[in-house]
């Protein structure tokens, strides 16, 4: 399978942030964002997972060593334009890992916005709830699984969490509702981390948080959303 042209990749490096390490053996470090990479080389993250015979959900843990699919454009294997490369003070400062966000600092700082203006404290990212998260995922069946998820069709997390913040619209919160249900769960004061995943199905993207310690508890809406 060959990478996209040069100048193809180019353009789509800028707007995906990756490089396109096709030919090559790459670490997968904890802020790797893998959907991003794979989408610069025109795969999906299945097609990246059979190439290395193992699961999709197995791709995102760090250490592993990955092999992506040819490149016929002449880039030297194991190479990354320094274009393209982001800068090692950047890699060695997230730690935005555990899911395949292309966008994971961004959800973040969405989540924490809307806190924010709701007088919560801010979140923390956690690598096993952005684990859990994405194994959700890619079940690729929008149902909910456990107390603390958050579900949507977004194309990216941070636009399934603008979705979820536009749920304010509706308040009043003062106890659950299905109308401003994400929403609350965003602005929960007495959770404390979030971690969010992302698949491509067959029926579009699905995004899944997971939060910790859950919200939308009946009876604690008054202490907790404001």
């Amino acid at each position: 399978m060959a990478c996209p042209s040069a100048l193809a990749r180019t353009t789509r490096r800028s707007l995906a942030q990756a490089a396109c390490p096709c030919g090559s053996s790459y670490t997968v470090q904890q802020n790797t964002a893998l959907q991003a990479i794979a989408q610069g080389c025109e795969l999906t993250l299945s097609e990246l997972a059979a190439a290395n015979g193992v699961q999709q959900s197995d791709l995102i843990q760090a250490g592993n060593t990955l092999t992506i699919p040819g490149c016929n454009d002449g880039m030297p294997a194991g190479t990354m334009p320094a274009s393209s490369a982001p800068p090692a003070s950047t890699a060695a400062a997230s730690s935005t890992g555990g899911g395949s966000c292309p966008d994971p600092d961004a959800a973040l700082a969405a989540h924490n916005a809307a806190r924010a203006a709701h007088g919560a404290p801010p979140l923390t990212w956690s690598t096993d709830l952005a684990a859990s998260a994405q194994a959700v995922s890619n079940a690729c069946m929008f149902a909910h699984s456990q107390p603390g998820e958050n579900l949507s069709g977004g194309s990216t997390c941070t636009d399934a969490t603008d979705s979820w913040v536009d749920e304010q619209q509706f308040c009043p919160c003062t106890e659950f509702s299905s109308e401003y249900g994400h929403f609350t769960q965003v602005v929960w004061k007495g959770t404390t981390q979030v971690g969010c995943g992302l698949a491509q199905c067959s029926d579009g993207p699905i995004v899944t948080c997971h939060y910790s310690p859950p919200g939308n508890v009946q009876g604690q809406y008054a202490a907790n959303v404001s």
